[in-house]
Formats: C-alpha cells, sequence, structure tokens
C-alpha cells in the first residue's frame, strides 16, 4: 500500500516539477531517496540502514515508526504493514475478520487479548485451556471451593456388580441403600469409589451386569426402579460414563435376571428374572455388543426364576447358573448352559441347598458359592462352597449371613470380592475378599483422622496426591494415604518411615520425596515413595537434623531446593539443593543475600518464572514473618511482602499451573490465630482471593495440585480448637462451559476444537509431566510414547494403551 501511495504523489508532482530521481518502476522526487521499499526521506533511509524489517525506529518526523523496505514509517494500523506491538495488520481497521481493529488481536481465543466485540469476557493466553479463571471458550470462571470429605460406600444390597479385568476394579451400580439408588463406584482392592459420571441410568434394584471382556465393556440390563417398575434398557460402562443402548429387538422389561460373559464365544448370557407382572420368566438371551438374540434351548430349560446366580466355568467351558427364588420357593438346582443347550447337573456328594439371591463367581479352576436365603423372608445363609466342575465341596466359614449380596472374582488379586448384602434386618458396608479358604474383611477407611503439619505432594506421573505423617494434641503418624480426585486410599506398605510431623513432601518428576522432620527427635533422614514402597535413600552428606523446613523441586534445573527450619536449639536460614540424578546434597548461597532464620516456611517452584517461591515463616523469636522471596538457582532476592497487617507462619502453598500462580492459604498469625484468607502470588504482587465459600480458618495445612482434576486439594490441618480431618478442593468453574473432561481420544466435551489429548486440558494424563504453556521434553513419558502409563488408558490413549 505504502508503494501505491508513493506511486500517486509521484505522478502528481511530476505534473508540476520534472526533476525526478528513478527508483525501479517509480520515480522519486528530490529531496527522498530510492529504497527498496520505495522512496523516503533521507533520515527515514538512514534510521533503517542494514537494519531488519519490523525493528522500531526514530526519525525526526516519526517518534514511533517501524522498519519497512529499508526505511522508517510511522506505525499505523490498516497499513498492511505489520508493525512492531502489532499482531496483525490486514491492510483495514475492520473487526471479526482475523484482525482487531487496533491490530493488537488476531481474533481467536487462546491469544492472551481479549476481543470484545467477538464476545470474548477473558483471555488468558493459551488456546484450548480452562480451569485458569477464563473457560477455553474465553468466558469467565468463577472460583469455587467445595468440601469433598469422603464418607465411603453405604451398606446396600440388590445392585449389580462385575469385574472388569482391563481395568482390575470392581464396577458397582445401584441397589438399596434405604432407597433406590443410582450411584457408581469402582473397588481396586483398596478403596471404594464413586464415579461422578456425565450419563447415569435412573435408579433401580437387582439389575443384571456383566463384563464383556472381547469389548471391554461392562454390560448392565434391566432392574427394578421405582414404583417396581421393571425396565428393559441396556447400558454399557468404559470406565469413564455410561452409554444407552438401544437395539431394536431386546429382552423384555425384567427384574433379577442372571448375567454373565462366556469368553469362549464372545457373547454376554441372560436368563430368567421377573417381569412386571410378577410372572418368573425361563428365557435365555444373549448379547454380542450390537444385538439381542433370544436362544430357544434345545433340551428343557431351567424353570422360570428370579435371583439366581450364575457365572463361567472356565474348567467345563460353560455358562453354569445356581438356585434362584420362585412361586414354588427357593431352588437348589445347578444348570449348565453350551450356547445351545440347558443340561442339568448332577453334583456328586454334599450340595448347598436351596437358595437364592446367593453370591456366585468362579476363577480359572473354582466356582464359588456364597450366602443366600432359604425364603422370602427369613433363612439367611452364611456357608461358602466350591464346584469343580464335577462336584460341591463345603461349607466354609464365611462372613455373617446374608442374601442379595454379590460376588466377583478379582482377577489382578487373585481373589474373590464380596460387598454388603442383606441380613436380619443389616445392611451391610463390608468387604470381604477369599483367597483358597480363607475370607478376610478388607477394612476401609474412608479418610485419614484429624491431624495437622503432615506432608502433601502430587505424583504427577501416577495422578495422586500423597499424604504421610502429621500428628495431633498426643500422637504423630507414619500413615501413608494417597487422594485420587475422589477418595481417600489408605496405603500398607510393609515398611514405612518412622512416624513425623513438620516433614516436608516434594515431587521431582520421577516419585515422592521426605526429608527430615520431627519424630521422638528431629531427623534429616531422606525417604522415596513410588507407589508401592518407600525407600530409605540417606545420604552420607546431607542438611542437618531439622523440622518445619520448606521443600520444593526445581524441574527446570532437576534439583529439589531445601531451606530453613529449625534444629534442636536455632531457626535455621542454609539453602540446599538435592540432585537426583547423583544423589547427592550440596550447601548453596553460602556468603549471599538470604531470608533471615525461620521456621514453618513454605516452598513453591514458579516453572514459567523459573523461580522457587518462599512465603513466611516464623522467626528466631517465634514471630511470624511477612515477606516473600525468590531463589532463582544462585541468588535470593526479597520480592515483595504479604503487607503489614497478615505475617503469618505455616501457610499452605503449591503452584498453580493452570492459572500460572503461587497459590496459597491459610496459615497463622500472631498469638497463634489462624488464617482463613487464601491468596495468590504473582511475581509482583500478593492477590487476596475473596471466593463467597472457602474452607474454614486453619493452619497446618499443606496444599497441593492436582493436575488431572485441575483442583487445589487441601487435607485438615489445625483450627483454634484442634484438629481437622475435612478434604476441600478449589477449582475455577463455568456453569455454562465445563472443561474437557479427557475421557476418550475422539471426545470435544468442551466445544472448544480440541479432543482427547490434543486439548491442553489433558496434559495431566497426556504430558503429566509438562504443564501447560511450557517446554515439553520429548524423552518424557507422553500419550504416544508406546507406554501405557499409569495414568493413561485405552480410552484417552488407544495408541499406548490398545484401542477397544
Amino acid at each position: 500500500m505504502r508503494v501505491a501511495v508513493v506511486a500517486l504523489l509521484v505522478s502528481l508532482t511530476a505534473c508540476i516539477d520534472h526533476q525526478l530521481v528513478p527508483c525501479g518502476d517509480l520515480a522519486c522526487p528530490i529531496g527522498l531517496v530510492c529504497t527498496p521499499g520505495g522512496c523516503a526521506t533521507a533520515d527515514a533511509a538512514a534510521a533503517c540502514n542494514r537494519v531488519a524489517d519490523g525493528t522500531a525506529c526514530t526519525t525526526t518526523s516519526v517518534a514511533n515508526g517501524t522498519c519497512t523496505g529499508g526505511a522508517c514509517f510511522a506505525v499505523a494500523c490498516g497499513n498492511g504493514v505489520l508493525d512492531a506491538g502489532e499482531a496483525c495488520d490486514d491492510g483495514n481497521v475492520a473487526f471479526n475478520d482475523g484482525c482487531s481493529p487496533d491490530c493488537r488481536s488476531t481474533e481467536v481465543c487462546g491469544n492472551a487479548n481479549t476481543d470484545p466485540l467477538r464476545g470474548e469476557e477473558c483471555d488468558a493466553g493459551i488456546e484450548g485451556l480452562s480451569s485458569d479463571g477464563c473457560t477455553s471458550v474465553c468466558t469467565f470462571e468463577i472460583e469455587i471451593w467445595r468440601e469433598v470429605t469422603p464418607e465411603g460406600i453405604t451398606g446396600r444390597h440388590s445392585y449389580g456388580l462385575a469385574y472388569d479385568a482391563d481395568r482390575a476394579r470392581t464396577v458397582l451400580f445401584g441397589g438399596f441403600d434405604g432407597g433406590q439408588d443410582d450411584e457408581t463406584w469402582e473397588y481396586d482392592g483398596e478403596s471404594w469409589r464413586r464415579r461422578l459420571t456425565a450419563t447415569t441410568p435412573i435408579k433401580r434394584t437387582v439389575p443384571a451386569m456383566a463384563y464383556d471382556r472381547a469389548r471391554r465393556r461392562t454390560i448392565m440390563f434391566g432392574g427394578e426402579s421405582v414404583f417396581a417398575y421393571k425396565v428393559d434398557d441396556t447400558w454399557e460402562w468404559d470406565g469413564a460414563d455410561w452409554t444407552p443402548r438401544t437395539p431394536a429387538v431386546r429382552p423384555p422389561a425384567r427384574a433379577g435376571a442372571a448375567m454373565a460373559y462366556d469368553p469362549d464365544r464372545k457373547v454376554v448370557v441372560l436368563f430368567g428374572g421377573r417381569a412386571n407382572n410378577n410372572a418368573n420368566l425361563n428365557d435365555t438371551w444373549e448379547w454380542d455388543g450390537t444385538t439381542w438374540t433370544e436362544i430357544v434351548s434345545i433340551g428343557m430349560p431351567p424353570s422360570a426364576r428370579a435371583l439366581s446366580s450364575m457365572t463361567f466355568d472356565p474348567v467345563s467351558g460353560n455358562v453354569v447358573l445356581f438356585g434362584g427364588y420362585s412361586s414354588s420357593g427357593a431352588h437348589a438346582d445347578l444348570w449348565a448352559w453350551d450356547g445351545m443347550t440347558w443340561t442339568l447337573a448332577t453334583p456328586t456328594g454334599s450340595t448347598p441347598g436351596l437358595r437364592f439371591a446367593a453370591a456366585f463367581a468362579s476363577d480359572g479352576g473354582r466356582v464359588v458359592l456364597y450366602g443366600g436365603q432359604t425364603s422370602i423372608s427369613t433363612g439367611y445363609l452364611q456357608d461358602t462352597w466350591i464346584w469343580n466342575g464335577s462336584a460341591w465341596s463345603g461349607p466354609l466359614t464365611g462372613p455373617a449371613a446374608r442374601s442379595h449380596a454379590q460376588l466377583v472374582y478379582d482377577i489382578a488379586r487373585a481373589r474373590f470380592v464380596l460387598f454388603g448384602g442383606a441380613g436380619d434386618g443389616v445392611r451391610y458396608d463390608e468387604t470381604w475378599e477369599l483367597t483358597q479358604t480363607t475370607w478376610t474383611e478388607n477394612e476401609l477407611v474412608a479418610r485419614p483422622g484429624a491431624r495437622w503439619d503432615h506432608g502433601l505432594a502430587y505424583d504427577a506421573l501416577r495422578g495422586r496426591v500423597v499424604m504421610f505423617g502429621g500428628r495431633t494434641n498426643t500422637s504423630r503418624f507414619d500413615e501413608t494415604w494417597e487422594w485420587d480426585g475422589t477418595s481417600w486410599l489408605q496405603r500398607r506398605p510393609p515398611a514405612s518411615p518412622p512416624a513425623r510431623s513438620h516433614a516436608a513432601l516434594i515431587y521431582d518428576g520421577r516419585r515422592v520425596m521426605m526429608f527430615g522432620g520431627a519424630g521422638t527427635l528431629r531427623l534429616n533422614d531422606q525417604w522415596t515413595w513410588d507407589g508401592t514402597e518407600w525407600r530409605d535413600i540417606t545420604p552420607p552428606v546431607r542438611p542437618s537434623v531439622r523440622d518445619a523446613h520448606g521443600l520444593a523441586y526445581d524441574r527446570d534445573r532437576r534439583r529439589v531446593v531445601l531451606f530453613g527450619g529449625a534444629n534442636d536449639l536455632n531457626a535455621l536460614n542454609d539453602t540446599w539443593e538435592y540432585d537426583g540424578d547423583t544423589g547427592t546434597w550440596t550447601q548453596v548461597g553460602i556468603g549471599g543475600p538470604a531470608p533471615s532464620p525461620r521456621r514453618s516456611t513454605t516452598l513453591a517452584y514458579d516453572p514459567h518464572r523459573k523461580r522457587t517461591v518462599l512465603v513466611g515463616g516464623s522467626g528466631s523469636n517465634g514471630q511470624p514473618l511477612s515477606d516473600i522471596w525468590e531463589w532463582d538457582g544462585t541468588t535470593w532476592t526479597e520480592a515483595g511482602t504479604l503487607g503489614p497487617n497478615v505475617p503469618r507462619t505455616r501457610v499452605g502453598l503449591t503452584y498453580d499451573p493452570q492459572r500460572r500462580l503461587v497459590t496459597a492459604l491459610g496459615g497463622q498469625t500472631f498469638l497463634m490465630f489462624p488464617l482463613i484468607d487464601p491468596f495468590e502470588w504473582n511475581g509482583t504482587s500478593v492477590d487476596e482471593r475473596l471466593p463467597p465459600l472457602a474452607p474454614t480458618q486453619r493452619a497446618g495445612t499443606p496444599l497441593a495440585y492436582d493436575q488431572i482434576h485441575h483442583t487445589v486439594v487441601v487435607l485438615g490441618g489445625a483450627d483454634s480448637i484442634g484438629g481437622l480431618d475435612d478434604t476441600w478442593v478449589r477449582r475455577f468453574e463455568s456453569a455454562g462451559h465445563p472443561p474437557e473432561r479427557c475421557e476418550r481420544a475422539a471426545d470435544d466435551t468442551d466445544g472448544d476444537g480440541f479432543a482427547g489429548c490434543a486439548d491442553p486440558d489433558c496434559y495431566g494424563r497426556c504430558t503429566p509431566l509438562c504443564l501447560p504453556g511450557t517446554t515439553c521434553d520429548p524423552t518424557d513419558p507422553h500419550c504416544g510414547d508406546g507406554v501405557c502409563g499409569p495414568v493413561e488408558d485405552h480410552l484417552l490413549c488407544p495408541a499406548d494403551c490398545g484401542a477397544p
């Protein structure tokens, strides 16, 4: 455009003055010089002599210019030239054409420029990212704190149960826990975890469930909904959500049907149940993943009944069915289905006797039957029987007598799992496991007990927040717990570090590491946790004994940073770094500026600014401090202050990778008064957060950031009365535009144009060591590296974990 303007000026000048200077296809008037970009004044050309285009420039007449074609021209949006400071210039000042009227925005969400004319309310600067205060379509999110203290699964009976062999999870749906239920729960051998789903089947009892190994889906059919209404719907659970299946042909509505998967023929077999007219059924149906087909037995089928037990017998290669209940009462017969014919088995020796609603499952060589009931209201049983393909053996002593329970075989852990059931006026919430001939109750605890000054760290590769230790007024703990985003799981490794409080936990990109703390004495031992066991790796050269020190991991320099704490006599202000590759500690920052001696300080590493941040603590005189310091790997710099009215110690601190800020909660002030106020540090100033709801006042509460669920996690701490055992999470949310669920590779649930691992919202599962907006190390674990990592599965990363 500039060339065209110059040409016009030249043509006009030519009419007046014929003294022109040749310049390619143009002619420059006397006083102008020829440049590659056209005619320009001498000082404009001199300002950009041998200077790259796009460089800012000035002349006597141009205060704000850009070098273009060898000359300095004034910056102007809409002239078709990309000037310094412009994001674009399309030659006009229109909007909604890919370049804003001020040339500062490309008018796309995620470019760090808010475009109100395009309906944007905010723009945090990373395309496709949410949960940072701004959705992936550039609308506001609000800060929400929620108490999510788990209560554990409630006692229930008449639920559906199946074992997902690919994910090593026992899946439970519905049942009766005082009312009909629509909850989905999973058990991994350590804890029951409730799964919150986008789609949920209606409430029901006695549905039929089985796991389809070929298609990696748990299948559920029918059941009894409210007002005793039986349903005929088919649902599939893939480990992330329920999906309704609507085949044109399906079994009639029923409840209490028996269901099992036949791995040889790769079909789910369904038998019997009770219809809406209360008639018992004895039809046989098979589901192949697409179609329900009624199969008519060549021989006489079992009599009509409901609440039978059914499983696959790997010894005979048949589906076997036992017992059930009909108008004539409970049954004690055993049947085998080979895909064409039902055959009445004639076992030798003793038999279990009459029963219905028993628990029935199989492993590689045994079919196990437990409990049941002999009549509609009495006769609860507690015996265990084993079928070897030709004879029953038993009975064995088992858990308390019950009926309407379910039993599955956990292949990964080589044991049978039994949950709940109904006894004489009792709804059980117990989980029992059978190995060989011994029943053992897995006494699950829903959450850690009240405590403060414990350690907390997020294990990115395993997707778990790890907690160790802590104290009350009378005790210190050696417990290890993990938070998976829904449930606390108590881990019971063969050996644990000694009980302690005031230790520090961090995650170093490979494992959780703990240093020091206070038990009976102050400590300087060093431990690592890999998700299975604690290992004492205490090196010979290391920081001195201490507790209440700060610990952080500098992921850019691959160094653990330790500062301060207190020994048996004094508060400390030494700085140490640990190199996990060589296993060595080095004292650093000697002789340079440093924070004053202090204990109960907290550190967090900011990877975007490449600084370790230190906040507060208590000095040698025990008084809380308000200074903020930063360590760049060489030097400590005092970077800011909390202000004169809010000095504090025992602050909860973590880094929020979504918002790219250090976030903090609570602490205590003078007179040991605990605080409630959350705040953030952006590297320059403190931003006090004022959410409508926040955790109650507390101190000695470490924080961790859960990268999968995009939440700051808070556990316990101490208020002015004593210890707390509650769990809180903070998240930025929009009711109208929830973030990507990151469940399946092809799903774009938030509608931002990115699906699966291409969506930055999914980094916690897809690139767990690479945070949004940072440079990734290509050797770090990621979806597509050919290894199915702990946070990946076949739904989100089929390339690594195998397509279903």
